[in-house]
């Protein structure tokens, strides 16, 4: 095949909307679909029998793509799946790009349809092999922001976003790499309406959308991208934004009958009205959503909505049947593997026993909630405020904190904020003088998981995930006992600072001080924290959660929770100073600190700015700004120039 036809092929199966150059296309155009279902499939038969399995390839990649775009009926995706798994295990099988391609497209068509989530997290290794011998920058982005929705629906928001920070600079402003980078759009946005760290999704997906090239992007990945922009806007926009973000769509989508983004609108406008206080016009949308979910045969497009609905009747005060549909849901969300569904889901049944006075029972919610998501990740905030989660889970599993400044400190002090150390008494342990690396995992796991009444089963499954349940089990003992004997002698007596009780483990707070667990629930509780004690929680932020230990994903993604928490805690501080005119030198200090901790957060700058302006240092102000563009034009992706104009405004107005 001539080289300048190997590489159009390889445009067209990176997606590529520009157009090829003409003797490629004339020497390609028998091997390329045009899209129709039916001629992909004779087209498919034809190039097998010939041997021509990039021909083949392409016509399962653009059936795959057709599907969607059409929005009827996923079910049609089982034959072409079948179809690409024919192909990729014929050797020496198609060229690697189209593999890559292939590979892809199957897990779409899953995570569309009906195929369990751990089920295609299964085949991520695959993906990743695939897209790496592909040599293709563009797949690569596509791969990524497929992994980065599989991640989402698990409840890995950390590995999500790492998905998608690596994928930033693969994806140039090209109007050749238009429809990868709408994927990572795509994935951006899904995470940041469940709440993750903000990564600029909107203003992607309408640089894109409002580009030249939007009309050659296929019409599946482009009203996706439309109805997520609609998604986003839940949250900030106006109700006339929303509306009319939602007619345009309406146009677009209602006569070519496509009941997949139908039904995705109505869930993105069910999460606006659930949002503002509109509870029965959330339940309608709701429901409107998972009928056409349940018409053209995609779990997710029915999981979505139904979790909505049970929210809007718990907020309609029908805890009854709030309670019925999750009730029905819970096992459907399990088999399909949606964690995230599921833990939000659970946090709205601990919600409602709090109400009803079921405390218990709402304390064991919380504990299900927390082992349906991965080790360290934090309870989602799914279509509620932010806050909505951490603060349900501290009203419900209160800690007794006691200040290391007062003369009856605990007798076990434990420091995680840099290197772990541990005081017991007057014998002090630091990190580097453990005897054993399993009996301090333990003590981080516990710390990590809450330090209350964490699962022995969840422990053995976190720390052993290869050993049998009672090899495990049987290492946990041994661990434990020799935690609880850390630091006391021979023969000696140790203190009870560690308790097990019907299966589960907790750290007995009367007896034991953790820096980290006192700064979270503090922080957890910022807006009716007092500011001295607010300031006083972000003071013992001296270091990154165990900020030299990279050893368990679980430790890194509660380092990035207690980031975040500082970042929030430190703007809470300034807000309150500024609101009230209040002089308190530690809130500069600590949105300072706040920056290197997230460089790019322009809250911290703005507010920055305003504490050197109340202050009089004008010039301070005008140094924090251009900091601000600098850190803006440093991102992978443009920033909205509202938000520049913004920080400017304040210095004209001054």
């Amino acid at each position: 095949m001539p080289t300048h036809v190997e590489s159009a092929l390889q445009r067209w199966f990176e997606q590529d909307v520009s157009p090829l150059e003409q003797d490629a296309l004339i020497h390609l155009q028998p091997a390329l679909p045009r899209g129709s279902v039916d001629e992909c499939d004779v087209l498919f038969a034809d190039r097998t029998a010939a041997a021509d399995y990039e021909g083949a390839a392409a016509a399962v990649v653009a059936a795959i793509s057709a599907i969607w775009s059409e929005g009827r009926n996923f079910a049609a995706f089982a034959a072409w799946v079948a179809r690409a798994d024919t192909l990729l295990r014929v050797t020496p099988g198609p060229h690697p790009v189209a593999r890559a391609a292939l590979t892809q497209h199957r897990l779409i068509a899953g995570l569309l349809s009906d195929t369990p989530l751990d089920t295609l997290i299964d085949d991520l290794p695959t993906l990743r092999k695939a897209t790496d011998e592909s040599r293709s920058a563009a797949l690569r982005v596509l791969g990524a922001a497929i992994e980065g929705w599989l991640h989402v629906l698990s409840g890995d928001l950390h590995r999500a976003e790492e998905c998608l920070r690596d994928a930033y600079p693969l994806a140039s402003g090209s109007p050749r790499t238009s429809v990868p980078r709408l994927y990572l759009a795509n994935c951006a946005a899904i995470i940041d309406a469940v709440g993750g760290t903000s990564t600029g999704a909107r203003a992607l997906l309408e640089q894109i959308l409002d580009g030249a090239q939007c009309a050659a992007i296929p019409s599946g990945p482009a009203h996706f991208a439309r109805a997520n922009r609609l998604l986003l806007l839940a949250r900030s926009a106006s109700d006339r934004e929303i509306e009319d973000a939602a007619e345009q769509l309406r146009y677009l989508v209602i006569p070519d009958g496509n009941r997949h983004v139908r039904s995705y609108m109505h869930f993105a406008l069910g999460v606006a009205a659930l949002m503002r206080g509109k509870a029965a016009e959330a339940l309608g949308h709701a429901r409107i959503a998972g009928e056409l979910g349940e018409w053209c045969r995609s779990m997710v497009a029915q999981a979505l909505p139904a979790l909505l609905e049970a929210q809007a009747l718990a907020d309609l005060r029908q805890e009854g049947a709030a309670l019925r549909c999750i009730e029905l849901w819970l096992p459907r969300w399990q088999a399909a593997g949606y964690r995230l569904i599921r833990a939000a889901a659970l946090l709205e049944c601990a919600n409602l026993d709090r109400r009803a006075g079921r405390v218990a029972l709402a304390r064991t919610r919380i504990a299900e909630a927390r082992s349906a998501l991965p080790p360290g990740a934090p309870l989602p905030d799914y279509h509620r405020p932010h806050g909505f989660a951490a603060d349900l889970a501290a009203s419900l599993l209160p800690i007794v904190v006691t200040s290391p400044t007062q003369p009856d400190a605990p007798p076990v002090r434990i420091r995680t904020f840099g290197n772990l150390l541990v005081e017991i008494g007057d014998i002090v342990i630091y990190d580097r003088n453990w005897r054993g690396n399993r009996t301090k995992t333990l003590l981080k796991a516990l710390i990590v998981l809450g330090g209350h009444k964490v699962s022995v089963q969840r422990l053995c499954d976190l720390l052993w995930p290869d050993a049998e349940g009672d090899h495990a089990g049987q290492n946990l003992k041994v661990a434990l006992s020799r935690l609880r004997h850390l630091g006391v002698a021979d023969k000696e007596t140790p203190l009870p600072w560690i308790v097990t009780q019907h299966g589960h483990i907790s750290l007995v707070s009367g007896l034991c001080e953790v820096d980290c667990t006192m700064f979270a629930l503090q922080l957890n509780n910022a807006e009716s924290a007092p500011p001295d004690t607010l300031a006083r929680a972000l003071d013992l932020y001296q270091a990154d959660f165990l900020s030299n230990d990279d050893s368990e994903h679980w430790i890194v993604n509660h380092r990035e929770t207690l980031r975040r928490l500082y970042v929030r805690g430190s703007q809470h501080l300034a807000r309150h100073c500024l609101l009230h005119g209040a002089g308190d030198p530690s809130a500069e200090r600590h949105l300072e600190r706040a920056l290197d901790v997230a460089p790019h957060d322009l809250q911290s700058y703005e507010l920055l700015m305003r504490l050197h302006l109340v202050a009089g240092a004008r010039h301070r102000a005008e140094e924090t700004c251009a900091r601000a563009e600098a850190a803006a034009r440093s991102l992978p992706h443009a920033v909205p120039a509202r938000a520049l104009q913004s920080l400017r405004a304040l210095l004209a107005a001054s």
